[in-house]
C-alpha cells in the first residue's frame, strides 16, 4: 500500500492479477486507474456512479453519462497510433459546496484537431450539457485533464 496524501492506494490481488487496476476509495474520494480499453468503460462508469450516489449527486445518471463520454474520448483518441494503450485515471470526489467533481486524466497525445477522427464529435458537447461545469485542458508533459462538476442533492432543493 502506498499513502498518497489523504488517499490510500491499494492493489487488490484479484483485480491486480486480472487487469492491473489501481483503486482507492476514501470517505469522500474515489480514485481508479485502468488501461484505456473499451471493456473498462462500463464497469468504471457503474462504480463511479454508485460512489457519486453515496456522495449525494443530484443526477448520478448525468454524471455517469459525462464520465462515459470522457472515457470514450480517451479510449478513441488519447493513445491513437500507440502500440499499446496507456492508462486513464478517474477521480470522483465531493466538493465544498455539496457538489461532486469527476476528473479524468490521461497521458496520451493531448487534445488536438484531428482531420480523420474515429469519433462522432459529440463527446465534449454531451459532457458540457450534462454537467454544471466542465473544464478541459492539456496536462504538462502530455495528455489531457477533463474536470466536470455536478450538483449535489442539497443544491437542487
Amino acid at each position: 500500500m502506498a499513502d498518497v496524501g489523504s488517499d490510500v492506494v491499494a492493489r487488490s490481488g484479484v483485480a491486480e492479477a486480472r487487469s492491473g487496476h489501481e483503486a482507492s476509495v476514501a470517505s469522500s474520494r474515489f480514485v481508479r486507474r485502468v488501461a484505456a480499453l473499451p471493456e473498462e468503460v462500463s464497469g468504471l462508469r457503474r462504480e463511479a456512479r454508485a460512489f457519486a450516489v453515496s456522495l449525494g449527486a443530484a443526477d448520478p445518471d448525468a454524471l455517469a453519462l459525462g464520465l462515459a463520454e470522457a472515457l470514450n474520448n480517451v479510449v478513441l483518441h488519447a493513445y491513437e497510433g500507440a502500440a499499446e494503450p496507456g492508462d486513464v485515471e478517474v477521480v470522483v470526489e465531493s466538493v465544498a459546496d455539496d457538489g461532486v467533481r469527476v476528473v479524468v486524466t490521461d497521458d496520451g497525445g493531448g487534445i488536438r484537431p484531428r482531420v480523420h477522427s474515429p469519433g462522432a464529435g459529440l463527446g465534449m458537447p454531451i459532457m458540457a450539457s450534462v454537467s454544471d461545469e466542465v473544464d478541459i485542458e492539456p496536462r504538462a508533459g502530455g495528455g489531457s485533464r477533463v474536470s466536470m462538476r455536478f450538483a449535489g442533492v442539497d443544491e437542487q432543493a
